[in-house]
């Protein structure tokens, strides 16, 4: 999920004027550190110690987590290459 916060924000703000690529990566890395962070976090908090832990019964609780971020990924990732398509062929390189 990371990654595709980081590829929706960078390509499409990039993609609106294909210069300053390091404007795009500031703006889309700000927003992955931070959720990074909150992912980090999250298994220290008061009963979900599970998300951090390798019992079977703690795996198959994981398993929802793993195909919703499959899913957001896939979507996202969908969502930005057409986005991006259609900003760059507003472009004039």
């Amino acid at each position: 999920m990371i990654y595709a916060i980081f590829h929706f924000i960078f390509l499409t703000e990039f993609f609106k004027t294909a210069y300053k690529t390091g404007k795009a990566f500031i703006f889309g890395i700000i927003p992955a550190v931070i959720c990074m962070i909150a992912m980090e976090v999250l298994p220290h908090l008061p009963g979900t110690d599970w998300l951090n832990s390798t019992i079977s019964f703690d795996l198959l609780l994981q398993l929802p987590v793993l195909a919703g971020g499959i899913i957001c990924y896939a979507i996202s990732m969908i969502l930005t290459n057409i986005i991006a398509a259609k900003q760059f062929e507003k472009v004039d390189l």
